[in-house]
């Protein structure tokens, strides 16, 4: 919804968006210790587009806020962090200059064709502070970087540079979803260190390279990312306390690497849509837990998606598998050598497309880490003004990934007005 359009000068003129919500979340088993309304706040999201002279420019800005964190039930960290949130979604400008399309500024940057799966999807990182959004455009932090676009016969080739690196933002200690890295049962014994993290000299800048085309109802991309993981590897060292009594130490690190992958679409017909992505990583760092070679391992890893859609009247249903191989894997690795995830979705819109609802799962099969079951239903009477309410149900072992979290379900509530 168009707030305001402007025009200062002939070459200056833009259009402002403002959308603003109040949202509500309780828990309906609600743990001993846990507040009984996790989240009870709200969201505004002004957004920029217009032009000067020949630069296209456009910002996107978000203010969050959320009164479960102004008590004491939380980390003094936690509260700090997201009792008030204030982010730059987008902010860049782009021109046309020898045939290419510049552009640089803050951005976010998708790859692949996955739906809330990540294969390809590597430029940018997340903020887990709510890991089971629905909508990653929620979650990926925007960073700085440069890009430049064209189309050369029948591919468009897209080239970026990141010129410093970014990780990914875990939820602070002592919040709703934090996942400890280390287990409290083992405190005292194993102490987290403070993390490694590059200087922000150029060198240590990520670049990539993409190029895409589509032929006969099928969409290719090709890609190469020279970056760093943005999820720590985690070192172990001893080191000696007080009385000179030895500690494990675990220190995070982020560690070079090269992601080289490719993601194909396919219309087969009758509706179906068939999607899958596949990337290799050389060489991939993990942590070692046998003390051996310096407290990391290097193995080659694949990992891959397949998607099928059916798209019926206003219903689009989606399936999706993604799993990994790490090559040389042994028992002295941290992790599994498979990570199978499926999710399954229904999307539709009834109404005159005034009733939009969504239905998802996502389990992780092999490693009995759970289910995570979400809904969201909403209904928009008139352009204005979107009414939302949804639902968070986590399943599974308590110390699997979603099971761990089985006591924090959810209904939440939403309110949101455009202007």
């Amino acid at each position: 919804m168009i707030h305001a359009q402007t025009t200062l000068a002939s070459s200056v003129e833009g259009t402002w968006d403002l959308s603003a919500s109040v949202i509500a979340a309780g828990h309906l088993l609600r743990a001993k210790d846990a507040p009984r309304f996790p989240w009870s706040g709200g969201q505004l999201t002004p957004k920029y587009s217009g032009r000067v002279g020949t630069l296209a420019v456009h910002w996107e800005g978000r203010l969050r806020w959320n009164e479960a964190y102004s008590g004491n039930r939380y980390s003094t960290e936690a509260r700090d962090a997201y009792r008030f949130q204030l982010d730059v979604r987008e902010a860049y400008v782009s021109t046309a200059l020898f045939g290419w399309q510049f552009t640089a500024g803050v951005r976010q940057m998708v790859w692949g064709k996955a739906d809330m799966l990540r294969v390809l999807d590597q430029v940018n990182p997340l903020d887990l502070q709510m890991f089971f959004l629905p909508d990653l455009n929620d979650m990926r932090i925007a960073v700085p970087m440069v890009t430049g676009s064209r189309v050369i016969g029948q591919w468009t080739v897209e080239l970026s540079y990141i010129p410093w690196f970014e990780p990914m933002k875990l939820a602070e200690p002592g919040s709703e979803f934090h996942i400890p890295v280390v287990d409290p049962a083992m405190a005292g014994q194993v102490i987290l260190l403070p993390e490694r993290r590059p200087s922000g000299a150029l060198e240590n800048g990520e670049a990539g390279a993409q190029i895409s085309r589509s032929f006969q109802g099928v969409d290719l991309e090709l890609c190469v990312f020279y970056t760093r993981d943005d999820r720590p590897v985690y070192r172990q060292q001893i080191i000696y306390g007080q009385g000179g009594a030895p500690v494990l130490g675990l220190r995070p690190e982020y560690h070079r690497q090269l992601m080289l992958g490719g993601s194909l679409a396919s219309n087969i017909g009758r509706g179906f849509v068939l999607r899958s992505e596949l990337a290799y990583t050389p060489r991939t760092a993990y942590t070692r837990t046998d003390g051996e070679h310096d407290g990391l391992s290097r193995n080659d890893t694949w990992t891959a998606l397949l998607g099928l859609d059916y798209l019926h009247r206003n219903w689009l249903f989606s399936f999706q598998a993604s799993d990994r191989v790490i090559d040389g894997w042994s028992r002295a690795l941290a992790v599994p050598t498979r990570d199978l995830i499926t999710t399954l979705s229904a999307t539709g819109s009834s109404s005159s497309g005034r009733l939009e609802t969504r239905i998802a799962l996502t389990g992780y099969l092999l490693n009995g880490d759970g289910v995570l079951w979400q809904f969201r239903e909403t209904w928009k009477p008139d352009d204005r003004w979107a009414w939302s309410i949804g639902g968070d149900f986590f399943t599974g072992n308590r110390r699997g990934f979603f099971g761990q979290f089985r006591d924090r379900d959810r209904i939440w509530l939403e309110a949101k007005r455009s202007f």
